[in-house]
């Protein structure tokens, strides 16, 4: 046993020897290698368990305007996966940098949400906090792009200090339009676990936009009376307006009632597919897998903005069945390119592809998140019809 002991540790001690060069040359690959699929699978590397100073290198390419979009966009992908505030500098700079791609600014400011060490790092450095702030109050007051408002919006309540947090929210609740109203409803759910904030949402429960309405309940169900809020969701869901019915189904889920379920899922037979989804994403998140094969068929369905709303939507359920559904994904698109190829017309002479069928393999290969086979569609030139 000791002899058997003696080896284990012997390894993992050769292991961790071994992580800084490993590291090194993983580095100077990426770096020297100009292959766009190389740097990549890299990329995907760096993120694993082991890898030292892994952010620094993938920050790089971040920062870096003349670099491949979708390394940019993986390397954002990858940092958030490791969950190192320390990239926190590096992301201000492409935050406060005026000709940075719209695109780029919003992979950056979701990576703010989901690094999770952010917060611990800001409260421990007040000036980084204060610089933050300063810099998402400016991107929220900016109106040009709603979703870059919608994010710097929802990353104030995440890394805002507690004490400018309640009048910022009393202030915003009451004077932003319906969907900023919502995403203040909502944030403060998710951060606070404060009764007395009974008495500043209450109202909301009266207000005649169902949305707002349904935020309302999610935002006082911890600390309210339930079968009052019960009472309210099934006077939502038994009206004949679309509005109304959703504002209820997406307040089941994000409250995971799992005693509502049966009332929302006689709605998978609605004639609308914005409800059939919104019912699919409500039923994941209170983890009845039955909405797999639908969410399924939606995603791989010829409506491609109707996949994309849904695939958009997932992001809410937890990472458990996001894992699942992307294993599900992964099969799938490998299986569905396969037939797509099968029956396209490929030009022998160049290789090329019909505009039609390119679009297909792009949409399929985002559901998967292959970057890799994406940049490597951006280079085919589509067939002239």
């Amino acid at each position: 046993f000791r002899r058997v002991l003696f080896r284990s540790l012997a390894l993992v001690g050769l292991l961790y020897l071994m992580r800084k060069p490993y590291t090194e040359m993983t580095k100077k690959s990426f770096y020297q290698d100009s292959s766009i699929a190389t740097k990549l699978h890299i990329a995907e590397i760096l993120s694993h368990e082991g890898h030292s100073r892994a952010v620094h290198i993938l920050g790089a390419s971040v920062i870096d305007k003349d670099a491949n979009i979708f390394v940019r966009e993986k390397a954002i992908e990858q940092i958030t996966l490791v969950g190192d505030p320390s990239i926190f500098q590096l992301y201000v700079r492409i935050l406060e940098d005026e000709t940075e791609s719209t695109d780029i600014k919003i992979k950056v400011l979701e990576s703010l949400m989901g690094i999770k060490a952010l917060r611990k790092y800001l409260k421990e450095n007040p000036f980084s906090r204060y610089k933050l702030v300063e810099i998402l109050e400016a991107l929220y007051l900016n109106p040009s792009h709603g979703h870059i408002r919608k994010l710097a919006l929802m990353n104030l309540f995440a890394h805002m200090p507690p004490y400018d947090l309640v009048p910022f929210f009393l202030e915003k609740v009451q004077t932003q339009d319906v969907y900023l109203k919502c995403i203040c409803l909502r944030s403060v759910a998710e951060i606070f676990e404060d009764p007395a904030m009974v008495v500043y949402t209450e109202s909301f429960l009266e207000n005649p936009h169902p949305r707002i309405k349904g935020h309302a309940i999610i935002a006082l169900w911890k600390f309210y009376d339930k079968d009052k809020l019960r009472g309210i969701l099934e006077t939502l869901l038994s009206d004949d307006e679309e509005a109304e019915i959703i504002a209820a189904i997406y307040a089941i889920g994000e409250i995971k009632d799992i005693k509502s379920l049966p009332a929302i899922t006689r709605y998978l037979a609605h004639d609308s597919l914005e409800v059939r989804m919104h019912v699919l994403v409500a039923m994941a998140k209170l983890e009845d897998y039955r909405c797999l094969n639908c969410m399924m068929a939606i995603l791989f369905g010829d409506n491609e903005a109707s996949a994309q709303d849904m695939f958009n939507m997932i992001r809410r359920t937890s990472p458990d069945f996001q894992s699942r559904l992307r294993q599900e994904v992964q099969y799938r698109v490998s299986a569905e390119v396969m037939s797509v190829l099968e029956y396209a017309e490929i030009d022998e002479s160049g290789g090329t592809l019909s505009l039609a069928v390119l679009g297909r393999l792009k949409h399929l290969y985002r559901l998967a998140g292959r970057f890799g086979d994406l940049w490597s569609l951006e280079q085919i030139t589509p067939k002239a019809t």
